[in-house]
Formats: C-alpha cells, structure tokens, sequence
C-alpha cells in the first residue's frame, strides 16, 4: 500500500469519525475499549494457564524426584542392613537344643518339651526356631532366663506365653518359641558334562578321502 492511499484511508476514517453523532461516538470508544479488554484478558489467561502448565510440570518433576530419593535412600538402607546382618549372621546357625538347654541350666530351669519346627526361608537367610515349655518357674528365673537366651546377637525370643498357677501365682507356666538365623546355602553350579565344550562351534573331525 502507497502513501497516498494511507492518506486516502486515515481522510475517509477522519471523515466517518466526524459524521457520527455523539451517542454513536460513545458507542464506538466503549466497543473500542471493551474489545482491547477482552484482548487482554485473553492474553492474561493464555499467560496464566502457560504458568499453571509449567507450575504443575514442575510439582511433577520436584515429586518425581523426591520419590526417586526416597527410593535410593531405602535401597540403600536396605543394603545397609543386609550387609549388617549378613556381618552377624555366620552360615551355621547355633544348635538351638543345646543353647537353651545351657540357657536354662545358667538360671536355674528345666526345659520338659522342646520341638523343632521346619526351617524357614527369609531372603538371604534360613530361620531355625524351637517350641519350648516351662513349668513352675519364679518370675525372676524366666527373666533370667530369657536375659541368657538373648545374650547371642543371632537368638530371638518370638512368641511368649504366661499363666500363673491357680494357689500359687509366683509359679509360672511359661510356653515360648525361640528362633536363629543362619544365611541361606547357595544352589550348588550345575557340573559340565564332557560333550559340552566346543560343541556347536562348527568344528568338526578330519577324515581321509580316497579315491
């Protein structure tokens, strides 16, 4: 578009401008105004929603990483712990019947019952454990007893049952299950068999041609 025609359009607009009336000039600023507010507003709001996207996506990313935290630091708490254990826990585990037996005989007690249970897999590691009874002993002999028992870092007191007797409350009747912990054998490497090495490796045996 040329000058002149600029001049001729900005003329012809002056022109439409001055024969409007007054109301129609009002009309036309508040049309004019409202329609630079809506714009405005418009480009607010795309503003805003952009900000609210990339707010959210930041929420996001900050939580995903927080999470990917907390999960490398329990790994590496669990890895602690297995390193731990694995440092007390050996690969025998104490022969449970003697232990208690020289448990009991250091407070005082007898053991009348005792059963094994069958073993148990934990992870890495096999738990051993024993039901046992005992019949009226004092309450400071099952303390002590139970103090003995505990000494050993690998032996555990899982489950305890108490009952009085009924003329003799200072008599207890004890019924408890004690556990160790020993690690867990490796499966035995399958053995090659002979015809396994080179087979399949395309060689094969010389033979003589004669003709």
């Amino acid at each position: 578009m040329t000058r002149t025609q600029k001049q001729a359009q900005t003329s012809a607009l002056g022109r439409w401008w001055d024969n409007l009336a007054v109301r129609e000039r009002r009309m036309v600023m508040v049309l004019g105004v409202s329609v630079t507010v809506v714009a405005l507003l418009a480009v607010a709001w795309v503003i805003r929603s952009g900000l609210d996207k990339r707010r959210q996506r930041n929420h996001l990313l900050s939580e995903a990483i927080r999470t990917i935290d907390r999960g490398r630091d329990a790994v590496a708490a669990r890895k602690r712990r297995d390193e731990e254990l694995m440092a007390i826990i050996g690969p025998t585990a104490p022969v449970l019947s003697t232990y208690l037996e020289a448990a009991a005989a250091k407070a005082g007690v007898s053991i009348p019952e005792q059963t094994d249970r069958t073993p148990q897999p934990r992870g890495k590691f096999v738990e051993k454990s024993v039901d046992m009874k005992l019949r009226g002993v004092t309450l400071e002999q099952l303390g002590n007893f139970l103090k003995n028992v505990e000494e050993s870092q690998v032996v555990v007191v899982q489950r305890l049952q108490v009952k009085t007797y009924f003329n003799q409350h200072e008599r207890l009747d004890v019924e408890l299950t004690v556990a160790t912990f020993e690690r867990a054998k490796e499966a035995p490497k399958k053995p090659s068999k002979p015809g396994d090495k080179g087979k399949g490796d395309g060689a094969g045996d010389d033979k003589e041609i004669t003709g």
